[in-house]
């Protein structure tokens, strides 16, 4: 039996997140959801999922670009992909993303072909 894989969506707009969940679930992936930073990066530790997905605008202390580099400063997460899904879509954004560590940036409004497209690249293994 093959692998499910496993997504958090962590983001703070309760329809964004489940119109998101809806398009993962149909696509055959498990979702977990967290509506702020501390509760996604707590469900990260504790689940370890495939994939992170992570607004940068989040209400609470921690924003996504913070989950994100928490994430990378954890040697056991590390190599999580974490793709940011965000409003902001200047260069500079764009950059701050990477800077941070994730693996991909999605521009809102999100396009489910995209968002499934982007997750299915993220966890191609590396050659």
């Amino acid at each position: 039996m093959p692998k499910i894989n496993t997504v958090l969506v962590i983001e703070d707009a309760r329809l964004i997140r489940e119109v998101v969940k809806a398009t993962l679930v149909k696509a055959g992936y498990e979702v977990l959801e967290a509506d702020s930073g501390e509760m996604g990066l707590a469900l990260v530790i504790s689940h370890r999922p495939d994939v992170v997905l992570v607004d940068v605008l989040l209400s609470g202390e921690m924003d996504g670009l913070t989950v994100c580099h928490e994430i990378r400063s954890i040697s056991e997460l590390e190599k999580t992909p974490v793709i940011i899904m965000s409003s902001l879509t200047q260069e500079a954004d764009l950059a701050a993303g990477r800077l941070y560590g994730a693996d991909d940036y999605l521009t809102k409004p999100i396009d489910s072909q995209m968002l499934l497209a982007r997750i299915a690249s993220v966890l191609k293994p590396k050659d």
